[in-house]
């Protein structure tokens, strides 16, 4: 435990020459409250009995970084009847629905409007769950959705008859463009931020950076804007089309 405090403490801190990586050593079992290292046994436990829908979105996301390999692949088998039932349960649909609205809450109580790129309506996080929730939901019955990476599992969707060709198009495209511009957005100043500016100056370096060469740079900003608009509307659609499906699936 206390080698894995230091090395979260080196990993993430700010020097004259920048940091390494953000380091969030709270996404544990039990939080705060929680041991930093578990044994297997005591994790298989907790998962079984408390583990949360977010926790098995953020499990479909784990992968071997670094240290003992065959150690990781034991946890990761482990793991496997919790984040992907062989039952689709339905009522998770719900467990999505409110998140979502407590995401919301979240953004209207901040005192800033600019547009959310990556929680925002249409957003990063709205493709992450209409994905994740598909692949939790079928991924026990079909070992293709067992993915880490967001557009292979768009594509086994696709494959597995479980997304139309056309909203796996769509849904690819706005992944791709919003992950784009949220690495723009923060390669100034290297700051974790997702808001889209609101001053022209800034939307004009945005567009830029997103490859709008415009001569014109309220047109290029207009063409970009309009851009994310398409693809937002197209992410939004298809999401509460999924809760919609997925609620009366369940019986709702």
């Amino acid at each position: 435990c206390k080698i894995g405090e230091q090395l979260g403490k080196v990993l993430s801190k700010k020097t004259a020459t920048g940091f390494l990586y953000r380091v969030d050593l709270e996404l544990r079992p039990e939080g705060k409250s929680g041991t930093l290292a578990n044994s297997l046994s005591a994790m298989e436990t907790y998962y079984e009995s408390f583990g949360a829908y977010w926790e098995k979105q953020a499990l479909i996301k784990s992968n071997c970084a670094a240290g003992d390999a065959c150690l990781f692949t034991e946890f990761h088998k482990m793991i496997q009847p919790f984040i992907f039932p062989k039952t689709s349960d339905f009522s998770l649909v719900e467990k999505v629905r409110d998140m979502k609205v407590k995401v919301e809450a979240s953004l209207l109580s901040s005192s800033q409007q600019e547009y959310h790129v990556k929680l925002g309506r249409g957003g990063i996080r709205e493709i992450e769950f209409f994905v994740q929730t598909l692949q939790i939901l079928y991924g026990g019955r079909n070992p293709a959705l067992k993915t880490p990476n967001t557009l292979k599992a768009l594509s086994s969707l696709k494959n597995e008859s479980l997304l139309p060709a056309y909203d796996e198009k769509e849904l690819r495209d706005a992944y791709i463009f919003l992950r784009t511009m949220e690495h723009r957005l923060q390669l100034v100043e290297e700051q974790q931020t997702h808001r889209l500016p609101i001053d022209e100056k800034s939307l004009a370096g945005l567009a830029k950076r997103m490859g709008y060469f415009q001569e014109n740079q309220n047109e290029a900003i207009e063409i970009m804007l309009a851009e994310l608009h398409k693809h937002r509307k197209n992410v939004e659609v298809r999401f509460d089309n999924l809760l919609e499906r997925t609620a009366y699936q369940g019986g709702k």
